[in-house]
């Protein structure tokens, strides 16, 4: 059975060094906007190849800019040719008010970064952070967390880890695959995920 899931699994947990609180409008979690194209062309290849975009816009007044962004993925099928062939859209809405002085150039660029946000969610990238689990979490603290002490080398190793650690969950069943993300979240360590890991391994 196919596990519609496993893209999901893969790109739902997000980097702390990513994330921004914002304090504005009651206050919330901001994304690195091209943190999010990374992961995603990480997931799909290159923009233009894997996945692609378009923007209309929708309603531009002197409040508001409002724009209409459809985000499609290529379709990968080894068993037939199917260059230049996109499965159906994800739509969404990205509206942002405008700014003044020399911002202001920038909100239609806001306006369409906002669409993509949501439509990227869709698929589960940082759904953590839209599912409402950063905000019972201390963002400073988890940052801390996460670059404490370690080396360009050793980041680039936990970046690895967690890759591997994030492609083997979505294989282990339901209950070990709960088990593992809380080891990791209470172990956030090179040697934790590496453990974690090894469990995961175990059970394939």
């Amino acid at each position: 059975m196919e596990n519609t899931m496993e893209l999901w699994d893969k790109v739902c947990v997000s980097d702390p060094a990513q994330l921004k609180k914002v304090t504005m409008r009651g206050g919330f979690i901001s994304i690195d906007a091209h943190s999010q194209v990374k992961a995603v062309t990480e997931a799909f290849g290159p923009a233009g190849e894997g996945w692609k975009f378009e923007v209309e816009e929708i309603q531009s007044n002197p409040e508001f800019f409002l724009v209409k962004v459809s985000v499609f993925r290529a379709i990968v099928n080894p068993k037939a040719d199917t260059r230049g062939a996109w499965a159906e859209p994800i739509v969404q809405y990205g509206c942002e008010k405008w700014g003044t002085g020399p911002t202001a150039k920038d909100t239609p660029k806001k306006a369409v970064t906002d669409g993509l946000t949501k439509c990227f969610s869709y698929w589960g990238f940082n759904a953590d952070v839209f599912m409402g689990e950063w905000d019972k979490k201390d963002l400073e603290k988890e940052q801390r967390k996460a670059s404490a002490t370690l080396s360009k080398p050793d980041q680039n190793k936990m970046i690895a880890l967690m890759k591997e650690f994030n492609e083997l969950v979505p294989g282990a069943p339901e209950d070990i695959q709960t088990k593992a993300r809380k080891f990791v979240e209470d172990n956030p360590t090179i040697k934790g995920v590496e453990k974690a890991i090894e469990r995961l391994k175990a059970v394939e």
